[in-house]
């Protein structure tokens, strides 16, 4: 086994925080572009209110469920590699509602992104 250089260790340090902070940075983007998007889509997809409440919450509704397996599927990935997949599957997720045309496809992109943002956690 290799013994770390305390550059490589602070390397992997600075790599670390950068990952844990984009989990965090991108659920307070996404709900800062949602607060400002929501009237428009609203009007493009000619969402009804309760559509509108759905696609507002459920993001938040499926990152507590799946944060709850996020423990377990770090411990079995390894937190990194857990991370980097979060952060994919957010990505995944922003595109699914960025080529939304329904209420459908938009519900179905916050829900891959709720999922990305619990795994996250």
């Amino acid at each position: 086994m290799e013994t770390a250089t305390p550059e490589s260790a602070k390397a992997l340090i600075y790599r670390t925080v950068v990952f844990c902070s984009m989990t965090s940075m991108l659920l307070g983007y996404d709900v800062g572009i949602m607060a400002g998007a929501l009237p428009n889509m609203v009007e493009d997809l000619q969402l009804s209110t309760t559509e509108e409440e759905v696609i507002a919450g459920s993001l938040n509704i499926v990152a507590g469920l799946c944060a709850v397996l996020a423990g377990y599927t770090a411990d079995k990935l390894g937190r990194k590699k857990a991370l980097g997949i979060a952060c994919i599957v957010f990505a995944l997720g922003a595109g699914v509602m960025t080529a939304a045309t329904n209420f459908a496809i938009l519900f179905i992109g916050r829900i891959i992104t709720g999922v990305g943002v619990g795994f996250g956690y």
